[in-house]
């Protein structure tokens, strides 16, 4: 309501917040350097389960010049690649945030409307990183049998790993009580299908170490680097994650 009703007041917010989060991530830069792959820029979801959140004059005319702004940055000075996350049906407005500069769409929520796994990578597999859409976590993962699971995840290689340009991950976090077998299937799957198409990547960055900046205006919340040892993350299947805390960084 806010973005209608006091438009000038969430621009200035948002202004502030934008010469703030520059700050950071030049003094961030300067400590980690391209230790980190992609940085996590924005976090809102601009989808819900039907449609856009807002019109497409809205996004450019509230969102995409501070987005534009953070990704020219980081292009012009680092070797990061730019991440956004926005659940929901956001086909709508993806050739906006590609504009916009972004590299990478999270989480890919292929259960919303105009967001079917070989349309996007048809039409924008070329354009942007798609990480995420490896298997559903609205139904497929949380109530279909293990074979549901595997059947699905193998579906989603097939579509999204061609050429690369595709980051296995689920359709947001693995949640609480989704049934263990489904999750062992999810991972035996997905790591029978890297094997088979090693010459197609899967994960086409490789293992990332992604540098976090929460929500859409750059409140920091944590590093991730590459590390010797193998983790789960809350929604991704990979190794050689290590979480580290922005304070434990000395800027």
């Amino acid at each position: 309501m806010c973005h209608v009703r006091r438009p000038d007041y969430v621009l200035k917010v948002f202004e502030k917040q934008c010469e703030i989060g520059l700050e950071n991530l030049e003094k961030i830069y300067a400590v980690v350097k391209d230790r980190v792959t992609a940085v996590f820029v924005t976090g809102t979801d601009f989808g819900t389960q039907k449609g856009p959140a807002m019109s497409n004059a809205m996004y450019r005319k509230m969102y995409k010049p501070f987005h534009k702004r953070v990704n020219d940055w980081v292009h012009e000075h680092t070797g990061w690649k730019t991440f956004i996350h926005s659940c929901g049906s956001v086909e709508a407005l993806l050739q906006d945030f590609i504009d916009a500069g972004f590299d990478i769409l999270n989480p890919v929520q292929t259960s919303a409307a105009n967001m079917e796994p070989r349309m996007l990578k048809a039409k924008y597999g070329d354009k942007i990183v798609l990480w995420g859409g490896g298997v559903d976590t609205q139904k497929t993962l949380p109530f279909g049998t293990p074979e549901d699971v595997k059947r699905e995840v193998r579906d989603r290689i097939r579509v999204f790993a061609p050429g690369g340009g595709f980051v296995f991950n689920t359709v947001h976090n693995v949640q609480p009580k989704i049934p263990v077998d489904n999750v062992l299937a999810m991972h035996s799957a997905s790591e029978a299908a890297r094997s088979a198409r090693a010459s197609t990547p899967i994960f086409s960055f490789g293992t990332p170490a992604l540098l976090m900046i929460r929500s859409c205006m750059f409140s920091l919340l944590n590093l991730i680097f590459r590390s010797p040892f193998s983790s789960l993350s809350s929604s991704t299947f990979t190794s050689d994650f290590k979480v580290i805390n922005v304070t434990e960084i000395d800027i």
